[in-house]
Order: C-alpha cells, then sequence, then structure tokens
C-alpha cells in the first residue's frame, strides 16, 4: 500500500511540474516566424505586466506546444492579436518578429 501511495504521489508531482506552463515567468520560446523573422515569446515579460499562463491558454492559444499563426490572422483578435491589436498593447512587428 505505501509504495502504491508513493507511486501516485510521485506521479502527480510529475504531472503538476509538466503541465505548470510551458512559457512561465522567466522562460522564452521562439518560434519561426517565416520570412519575417522569429517570433520571440518572453514569458518574464508578460509576467511583470500582470499575466499569468491562464490568461491566454486556453481561451486564445490551446494547450498544445504546437502554434501556428498565419498572415491572415494578424489584425484578428485572436491569438496574440487579442491583445496586440494597437488600442490594448502594441501591434508594431519589429518588436515581436526578429530578423538575425
Amino acid at each position: 500500500m505505501r509504495l502504491f501511495l508513493l507511486t501516485l504521489l510521485v506521479a502527480c508531482m510529475f504531472l503538476s511540474v509538466a503541465s505548470a506552463g510551458a512559457t512561465g515567468n522567466g522562460k522564452i520560446v521562439v518560434y519561426g516566424g517565416g520570412g519575417a523573422g522569429k517570433v520571440i515569446f518572453d514569458g518574464y515579460t508578460h509576467a511583470a505586466a500582470g499575466f499569468s499562463c491562464h490568461s491566454c491558454h486556453p481561451s486564445s492559444f490551446d494547450m498544445s506546444r504546437k502554434t501556428l499563426i498565419r498572415m491572415e490572422d494578424h489584425g484578428q483578435a485572436k491569438a496574440c492579436f487579442g491583445c496586440h491589436n494597437g488600442q490594448r498593447t502594441f501591434n508594431t512587428c519589429e518588436k515581436c518578429h526578429r530578423k538575425p
């Protein structure tokens, strides 16, 4: 019985850590960005502005680690552009897209 409870506890700890937010406070993720240059998502910048993972997940982004944003998505109130619309916060291309 103790072995079962210990195994269950370890499994729960693993699942909670694994789902704690792939790009949380202090983490940076780089997306392909196509010809416009790589897109850098900085978790610290968003956390410093008062956002948590649940601010965008799963409402604007699903919980999978694969996100595809097309050019047609720019200017619509979905994905990043729910906030990055030029009114709530910036929508300047160069602030997200970085060419080498």
